[in-house]
């Protein structure tokens, strides 16, 4: 049989010979060009049913169906809903790009697709027809789609109550039920288990039983995989289950962790206790400071008679006092300190000049000069502090 060149209009599932579908949504600009090519159009499958765009001929399978005439219903928003009128099968050969009418372009060989029709009983492809329907009927692929999930049940208790002699011999019952599994097949729940592999397997074939089959067998890979998707997700859902665990537990713990935090700076001593609980609560404490304090003030809690207590408390209490992290800027004023030293300290001019020198140094580098310190050395009462 000689080739023929056709315009392709892409689309997502395989519409297989003699089904006329109530119309398909054409948006895209290489399918409205498709449509209204000269040379007519055929219906040609992605090999993706979720990809956006067609990029190349690799994009498509190669096997399509012509359309013998197709009628515009309705328009909406740049989207043309379109009834087709669908004639025989094509093997695809080559398919190109055409600049010009800015579509792809095919040329293949007609195939012509035939029902199965023996005069003895198949009870191979009756029992197949039948674990096909038994499979979608118990499944629950279908619940939110109450109208396919009546179709199935129906056509799954004609088919397990036919004689298989029916099955092989009626060319109307298998147009019936060949229509029937290609609306599950076209569903969204069932194509997206369907990789490409099937895909091509199940278009490939040309006749009612062959398609039978090849639908079993995918049936048959459908329940590993919907197996494989339910422990995926129950392995999710207990990995999300450990995470929650893991949440509390961990909350749990930070709570425990404070109460015993709590518990521990309680030494039956108010007073030491007040200043466990301060040191502990000081946000401007250094860690180590506060070890050491808390150290200071435990060796001598509840210890009321020991000597050195009042001595330790007073220290603590001083040192919690300072102005731990907070700093301020020097007076830099040079006249007002020399004024104030005077004023407050008779005498010690060697010790004037060297912190007059030290504002001096710091107003000039304006940061504290690098490696130097004040000390103040002499007895007590000569206006060290």
């Amino acid at each position: 049989m000689s080739e023929i060149t056709f315009a392709i209009l892409p689309i997502r599932f395989y519409p297989y010979p003699r089904t006329e579908r109530d119309g398909i949504a054409v948006g895209r600009t290489i399918s409205l060009n498709a449509l209204q090519h000269p040379l007519g159009v055929a219906l040609v499958p992605q090999r993706f049913f979720s990809a956006q765009e067609v990029k190349d001929g690799t994009d498509l399978l190669r096997r399509g169906v012509i359309v013998t005439s197709w009628e515009k219903v309705k328009e909406e928003k740049n989207i043309w809903w379109v009834k087709t009128s669908l004639g025989n099968a094509i093997q695809i050969n080559e398919i190109w790009f055409d600049n010009e009418a800015q579509c792809f372009v095919g040329k293949g060989n007609i195939i012509p697709f035939s029902p199965y029709l023996s005069d003895t009983p198949d009870f191979a492809l009756a029992d197949a027809c039948i674990q096909i329907f038994q499979f979608f009927n118990m499944s629950d692929f279908f619940e939110l789609v109450p109208t396919l999930k009546a179709i199935i049940q129906k056509t799954y208790n004609q088919v397990r109550n036919k004689d298989p002699l029916i099955i092989s011999t009626s060319e109307g019952l298998q147009q019936s039920l060949y229509q029937i599994m290609i609306e599950i097949l076209q569903s969204d729940n069932v194509a997206y288990f369907m990789v490409p592999s099937d895909y091509e397997s199940i278009v490939s074939t040309t006749n009612f039983r062959d398609f039978v089959m090849e639908v079993l067998n995918f049936v048959k890979a459908l329940k590993i995989r919907m197996e494989e998707v339910k422990k995926v997700r129950e392995e999710a859902d207990e990995s999300a289950a450990k995470q929650q665990r893991l949440a509390f537990l961990s909350h749990l713990r930070d709570a425990i962790n404070t109460e015993i935090k709590e518990i521990s700076y309680t030494t039956g001593d108010s007073e030491a206790d007040e200043l466990l609980k301060e040191i502990q609560t000081n946000p401007n404490l250094p860690e180590q400071l506060k070890a050491k304090l808390r150290e200071e003030v435990e060796s001598v809690a509840g210890h009321t008679t020991n000597p050195e207590r009042p001595i330790i408390l007073r220290h603590v209490r001083f040192v919690l006092s300072l102005p731990w992290r907070k700093y301020v800027e020097p007076n830099t004023n040079l006249s007002e300190v020399i004024t104030t030293l005077e004023n407050s300290h008779y005498g010690l001019f060697d010790a004037k000049e060297r912190i007059s020198e030290y504002l001096a140094l710091y107003t000039h580098l304006k940061r504290p000069p690098k490696g130097n310190i004040l000390c103040f050395i002499g007895p007590p009462g000569t206006g060290k502090t």
